[in-house]
């Protein structure tokens, strides 16, 4: 069986190694397991689950809280912290090859050139991954999307405490959870005919119509809002059959549904791609609105990505804003994260936003064009765009000055919240994926700096922070230590984060972040978990939490024989994160 190894940068290693924890203290976070609804638990016996979103904080609720949300002394309060905030999570039996949530396959491949057989998945990995190992990852990735065409259940989503029946789909994905607690996403009922397209008979949740639109075959939601005005929004993307040479396909619109209220029917924009081309070539436009929110001033902004540049339509990270008549611009293009550079050279096989705030900042990622690494690697390139409403231009992580986020580093983020608290899951070193494999990644935070409204940076020292430091309370014997969290997908205003972790049942062998799981006889799961914030780290003398940062054994260690091998880690670049 493969092995891993777990080397994090000089850098970090520097850095944890001096501040290793002594001895036990309060740790910033509580790890909550989530069980399987019923149902899912039902239908099938998943090989992993992984979680994908948590349920917003109301107002009233911020309002019980306070501004330390969750952090806040909330013994007495009408709010529940631990079990009050749904988690929506998904149960695997595969790794999601390639995935419902992307319009095209591997959000880049716009002639649908990669997913024929599996040498064609094997020239993707060489040709953007660059890993020196990919027969292997084409093998484990074409297999399971093989299962997908022909029909083969692989994913069930869930709602914690929610007895949603979602056993007639054969996949069925939640990218967001609304303030009631109802998932939005998209539910797969049919094989497909071929390999790609008709795919699915999609539809979302809750579901919206179709019937409105001109030759629409399927459609996907991702994020609702409901407005001051008390106008609902819901966005995604609708799609209607596309001829190429490699076959029949599909292009996609970026889609913004709009109601009155919670009780009116809903009725769809469609929005134009900024190329002015549905196809040049091969390839074919596509588009997605993946995230939306109203400013303080009551202006609406939706993010996701659109095609541009009609030479070679190109997917890239765009804005879409509402306009007085209701409708919503075509996108604009942000500056920084374009495909190609002033000289017209490509940089990024493709771009997009993620994830937007109240307060104007969304967050998103910049695919490394394949023959374009940074630092030994054709990342996911995170980024901050810091003003929507005018300045539109791309901040890398790589330049806010924090030794988590070196040169080149790549990163799935998850989500925003009004705090500025980003959450993901980043590289952990700095190892060669260009002939090499994929870097390890683990879960992340980190807040947005400078800015009036990051009203709690201060509780992290204005720094990021991988999770696992700010779960360790520095006891070999304690909880948190039977966790290693490796991504996290989203965070409402109360702090409350939605993740996945790998889990031992007897506990680590210590509390490092490499350490063994019963000294490697025991095998690892992986699970979703709710990371709760805890009042009692606040209990010191200055109100700041003590933060004891994980050390690392020397040397690295190997794991074999536990199920985790680089192609489960591979598999974590796709998780597809979504938002609130």
């Amino acid at each position: 069986m493969s092995s891993t190894k777990f080397k994090l940068s000089v850098v970090t290693t520097a850095l944890l190694s001096a501040f290793a924890a002594k001895a036990t203290a309060q740790p910033m976070y509580s790890i909550v397991p989530v069980n399987l609804s019923a149902d899912v638990q039902n239908s099938f016996t998943p090989n992993e689950v992984h979680g994908v979103a948590i349920r917003p904080a109301t107002e009233v609720e911020m309002a019980e809280l306070g501004p330390l949300g969750c952090f806040s002394q909330h013994d007495e309060s009408l709010v529940n912290c631990e079990d009050g905030f749904q988690l929506a999570g998904e149960a695997r039996l595969r790794v999601d090859s390639v995935s419902l949530l992307d319009e095209a396959p591997f959000a880049m491949d716009a002639s649908f050139g990669y997913i024929e057989d599996y040498d064609s998945f094997k020239s993707y990995c060489y040709r953007e991954l660059l890993y020196s190992t990919c027969e292997s990852w084409a093998s484990t990735y074409w297999n399971s999307w093989r299962n997908t065409v022909n029909g083969v259940e692989n994913i069930k989503a869930f709602v914690q405490g929610s007895a949603e029946n979602t056993t007639s789909y054969i996949d069925y994905r939640i990218t967001s959870i609304d303030e009631s607690g109802e998932p939005i996403g998209m539910q797969s009922t049919t094989a497909a005919e071929n390999v790609y397209t008709p795919r699915r008979n999609i539809i979302s949740v809750p579901e919206l119509p179709v019937d409105d639109l001109d030759s629409v075959i399927d459609h996907r939601a991702w994020a609702k809002l409901v407005a001051s005005d008390g106008t609902v929004y819901v966005t995604g993307s609708t799609s209607k059959a596309k001829r190429n040479d490699n076959g029949d396909y599909y292009s996609s619109r970026a889609t913004i549904w709009t109601a009155a209220d919670e009780n009116s029917t809903f009725s769809a924009q469609q929005l134009g791609w900024p190329s002015g081309k549905e196809q040049d070539g091969q390839r074919i436009a596509q588009a997605s609105v993946r995230d939306i929110a109203e400013l303080s001033d009551g202006s609406i902004y939706a993010v996701g990505y659109n095609t541009f540049d009609g030479s070679n339509n190109y997917f890239q990270a765009s804005v879409f804003k509402r306009n007085e008549d209701g409708s919503f611009s075509q996108g604009t293009e942000v500056s920084g994260a374009t495909s190609k550079n002033n000289d017209g050279d490509v940089i990024y096989s493709n771009t997009q936003l993620v994830s937007i705030n109240n307060n104007g900042i969304a967050i998103g990622e910049s695919k490394l064009y394949g023959s374009r690494p940074e630092n030994g690697a054709a990342a996911n390139k995170p980024f901050v765009v810091e003003d929507i409403a005018s300045a539109r231009s791309a901040k890398y992580l790589q330049n806010y000055g924090q030794s988590l986020f070196f040169t080149g580093v790549g990163a799935d983020l998850g989500a925003i919240n009004n705090f500025n608290e980003i959450v993901g899951a980043i590289d952990a070193t700095q190892a060669r994926e260009n002939d090499g494999q994929p870097r390890r990644r683990r879960g992340f935070i980190y807040t947005v700096p400078n800015l009036d409204t990051s009203m709690r940076a201060d509780l992290f020292r204005n720094k990021a922070w991988l999770l696992d430091d700010l779960t360790n309370d520095g006891n070999q014997n304690s909880h948190n230590n039977k966790y290693r969290i490796i991504a996290a997908s989203d965070i409402n205003d109360a702090g409350v984060i939605s993740a996945t972790a790998i889990y031992c049942s007897v506990g680590y062998d210590d509390t490092t972040h490499n350490s063994y799981c019963g000294n490697r006889q025991v095998q690892e799961q992986v699970v979703a978990v709710k990371l709760v914030p805890n009042p009692a780290s606040l209990e010191t003398e200055d109100g700041t939490p003590t933060i004891n940062p994980r050390g690392v054994n020397d040397p690295p260690v190997e794991r074999q024989g536990a199920g985790f091998g680089w192609l489960f880690l591979a598999a974590l670049g796709f998780l597809g994160f979504r938002r609130k």
